[in-house]
């Protein structure tokens, strides 16, 4: 059949729904998977997006079609579907979502068993099956099809990272912007000894509150002004299907997550002393020298789960996260959690006796902006440019091009899915920063 290739990406398959991505597009999304895998016991679940249902339904149907058994567990978190899989010992998983995409896109992510994703050129895979129908049954019959409430296994997962202790007593202003969190978030909020209050609670897929994405301009003033006006020690928001998390200070402003996942891996190391926790290569250097301070083990990895989690699994690290928002946990079969993440970040903050933004000061040295994405027309002519100028200090090339000096460094790296670079640029002032971004961009765009 014809299908628009490019919704086959490099993390997930993703969408328009209605355009590009409709119920028969998905019904041979399962039966590609089915055949990619040849699974015999699959578990899916689904955020709260409108046209979760319909595509939800159509994935399954065509996984049954192929004599493949399916359990739905229904609206659900992707770190929720993640544990389900590795906790009840399916051969995959199928997570029906958009992430922080728009109400109108919706998509999918699936994975093998023990919750390893499927991800690059096996998603590519995908995309050719789907062209072809060229499909291969695993059984004769059709799969059968049974429904199971995960909940009480989940929030016991969730809350097994949990840590009680002798902490201050912190007010928590909770923002799940009528995300699938919001399923969770009062049974597990119920259980931690903080007093919260929550904004956006209602589940609702066309995302009435705020933009899914939190890192949309304006998506947290909202929260910021109910941590104001609560006079709340801190502000938690989710993405639509909760993979990301992040934090306010009691000022509502956002921690950058680099930042967040710096205090994290310092909870962490007091439960795991001397233990790895691996990061993103284009985090701030403040990452790596305050994990080695706590008496951890830096592990340096590319960007994206895709290569994040092999490397915890290869260090055997409880922890990891990246600068986006995402951070993943071993005991947790290695899911980017944003429900853990909050439940490590609130202990954390309750035995510190000074306030977040302090915390933040104190570790937040140097100078840093987000990464600034230029369209080009040639990505890998673009960065042989970059190392004919800079090509001496190349620290190395595991994701794009790292470049190290003195007082500032640089990465330069091509987006996975568009004609896109992506450069990072962090200087020990401001006004370092500044200089050599912009010449870089010149030379980028120039």
């Amino acid at each position: 059949m014809q299908v628009d290739k490019s919704i086959f990406k490099t993390y997930d398959i993703r969408g328009i729904w209605g355009q590009n991505l409709n119920t028969e597009v998905a019904e041979m999304i399962g039966k590609a998977y089915v055949t990619f895998l040849k699974p015999k016991r699959v578990v899916i679940g689904r955020d709260v997006r409108v046209s979760g249902p319909e595509f939800q339904a159509a994935v399954i149907r065509g996984i049954r079609s192929m004599g493949v058994d399916v359990t739905d567990i229904g609206v659900v978190t992707s770190d929720a579907l993640y544990f389900a899989v590795g906790k009840y010992g399916y051969d995959g998983g199928a997570m029906v979502t958009a992430s922080h995409n728009p109400p109108e896109w919706n998509g999918i992510k699936f994975t093998r068993d023990r919750a390893i994703p499927i991800v690059g050129k096996e998603n590519t895979a995908l995309g050719e099956l789907v062209s072809s129908e060229q499909f291969e049954h695993v059984a004769d019959q059709e799969g059968k099809l049974e429904t199971f409430d995960i909940t009480p296994d989940y929030l016991n997962q969730v809350l097994s990272f949990h840590q009680p202790s002798t902490g201050r007593p912190i007010r928590v202003v909770v923002d799940p912007g009528n995300g699938t969190v919001t399923r969770f978030l009062n049974d597990v909020m119920a259980r931690l000894p903080f007093e919260w209050s929550a904004i956006n609670t209602v589940p609702d897929g066309t995302f009435p509150g705020r933009n899914p994405n939190p890192l949309a301009p304006g998506a947290l003033d909202g929260l910021k002004a109910a941590v104001l006006a609560a006079k709340a020690d801190v502000g938690v928001a989710f993405d639509a299907d909760a993979d990301r998390m992040f934090f306010t200070d009691e000022r509502g402003e956002r921690i950058f997550g680099d930042v967040l996942l710096t205090l994290l891996a310092k909870q962490f190391l007091t439960l795991y002393p001397g233990s790895a926790i691996v990061y993103n290569l284009i985090c701030s250097h403040m990452v790596p020298e305050e994990i080695t301070k706590a008496g951890g083990r830096p592990i340096r990895s590319a960007v994206g789960h895709a290569h994040m989690k092999p490397a915890m699994r290869e260090n055997n690290a409880p922890f990891g996260g990246e600068i986006s928002g995402h951070f993943f946990f071993r005991d947790h079969y290695f899911a980017d959690s944003g429900l853990d993440a909050m439940v490590v970040g609130l202990d954390f903050l309750a035995s510190q006796e000074k306030p977040l933004s302090e915390l933040v000061k104190e570790i937040d040295v140097y100078a840093h902006d987000a990464e600034v994405n230029s369209k080009v027309d040639d990505v890998q002519a673009t960065l042989a440019k970059i190392k004919a100028v800079y090509g001496a200090a190349i620290r190395d090339e595991i994701d794009g091009i790292t470049v190290e000096y003195p007082t500032w460094w640089f990465n330069a790296r091509p987006s996975n899915t568009e004609p896109l670079l992506r450069l990072t640029v962090e200087a020990k002032t401001k006004e370092e920063m500044v200089q050599r971004r912009e010449e870089l961009l010149k030379l980028i765009r120039g």
